[in-house]
Formats: structure tokens, C-alpha cells, sequence
């Protein structure tokens, strides 16, 4: 399932129901960081951007993956969905869930 974010980047989550987020609008760990001028607005093209997922079900998080990642390539950002998509899965018992009926 993909989610626009207020016009600063997007949500995908995965079938292993890991949820990743990448995001490059003002305030966000990316080139658009100080853009304040761009505040509440759309955000401009951005070279870098933040990622970080979570799991819905709660199933526990490796260390390499707990914290915010800033100022990745999209070549990083890339590498980085392709990991969570490798973390078990946590899709059993989401039905009934926003997206997984």
C-alpha cells in the first residue's frame, strides 16, 4: 500500500507488513531541511532524503533499522526499503486492519 505524507514523501508498506517511510520536505533529515519558505507548502526535488519503518504487529526491530536515516542517495533509499523487505514478516493476523481486509 502507498500513502502520500503532506507532500513531503510517501509511506509504502510491504507484504512482510513492515511500514517504510521516506521523506524530504522542510524539517526532514535531507537537503530540504531549512527550507522554511517551503513550510506547510509542497516540497521542492530533493537529492537526499529520510527513511524509517516500523511493523504494525510490533515485531521486534534490529538495531541497524531503530533510528531515522537522514540524507540518504536514492540509491541508499533503495537499499534501504530492499532490507526492511527482508525483516520477517508481520502480516499474520492484520486482517481488519487499514489496507489488509
Amino acid at each position: 500500500m502507498f500513502n502520500i505524507t503532506s507532500d513531503n514523501g510517501f509511506h509504502i508498506t510491504l507484504t512482510n507488513g513492515w511500514t517504510v517511510s521516506v521523506q524530504w520536505g522542510v524539517g526532514n533529515y535531507c537537503d530540504n531541511h531549512s527550507l522554511w519558505q517551503f513550510f506547510g507548502k509542497k516540497a521542492p526535488p530533493s537529492k537526499t532524503a529520510e527513511v524509517w519503518c516500523w511493523s504494525p504487529k510490533g515485531v521486534e526491530t534490529p538495531e541497524h533499522l531503530v533510528n531515522v536515516k537522514g540524507y540518504l542517495n536514492p540509491d541508499e533509499v533503495l537499499a534501504y526499503i530492499a532490507d526492511v523487505a527482508r525483516q520477517p514478516s508481520a502480516v499474520e493476523g492484520l486482517e481488519g486492519q487499514d489496507g489488509w481486509d
